[in-house]
């Protein structure tokens, strides 16, 4: 199906409705994430810059707490942590491969210039859904990902602007408020708190395009 049949408003609209679906889960798993994450950024500073460089810590957390949102994004009944963090197991090895493969491109995108590493971030969005609703292995992911969003790339590429943006500004504001007013809250906990939130969103939001690039979403009018 061609660009024209991907509706913005209902994949928006959708986002909102797995949102406010999965909001007691998400915090429940939210905060998990965001604890590990803390705990991994501090182990980090014992770990050897050259190691670092290659894989962080993060790098190896973050796989696992993708894979468990996504499952609970596409969930056809209302999903539970216990059945979030057992697909966070289940996919863990192979969450960590497409997700590494996403990084590199889309740092090399970078490297070339920004906008090609922004296009390859966009066209790879959905492969972590396709990854968990398929059997395509993981280079069967990515390319069915990327051939899911390019007929509706900019279509896409909107719906990340009208999301990631506002999510951006909320969590630079958040760090501008920690800094300003001395919370006393340890800036790492308040990184891995941002850094979870963003994550979240995102791992929604392609779950979203998803199901609505596939048409085969459960995602009601609210």
């Amino acid at each position: 199906m061609g660009g024209e049949a991907f509706d913005i408003a209902r994949a928006l609209k959708g986002l909102r409705w797995l949102l406010a679906r999965d909001l007691v889960l998400i915090l429940q798993l939210g905060v998990i994430w965001a604890v590990v994450a803390a705990i991994a950024s501090m182990l980090s500073e014992y770990i050897p810059s050259e190691v670092q460089g290659f894989v962080g810590l993060n790098q190896l957390v973050g796989p696992f707490f993708v894979a468990a949102f996504t499952a609970a994004a596409l969930s056809t009944n209302q999903p539970t942590l216990s059945n979030a963090l057992k697909a966070g197991r289940l996919l863990y090895v192979q969450f960590v491969v497409v997700l590494f493969i996403t990084f590199v491109l889309l740092h090399l995108g970078l490297k070339l210039m920004v906008l090609p590493g922004i296009a390859l971030a966009i066209l790879v969005s959905c492969a972590p859904s396709v990854l968990f609703r398929e059997d395509t292995g993981i280079m069967g992911a990515l390319i069915e990902g990327a051939r899911l969003v390019l007929p509706r790339f900019w279509r896409v590429a909107a719906c990340y602007l009208v999301v990631t943006v506002p999510v951006m500004v909320f969590a630079g504001l958040i760090l501008l408020a920690d800094q300003g007013l001395s919370l006393g809250v340890s800036t790492l906990v308040i990184l891995s708190i941002v850094g979870v939130f963003a994550q979240v969103i995102t791992t929604y939001l392609g779950a979203a395009i998803y199901l609505e690039a596939t048409h085969v979403s459960r995602v009601q009018s609210v």
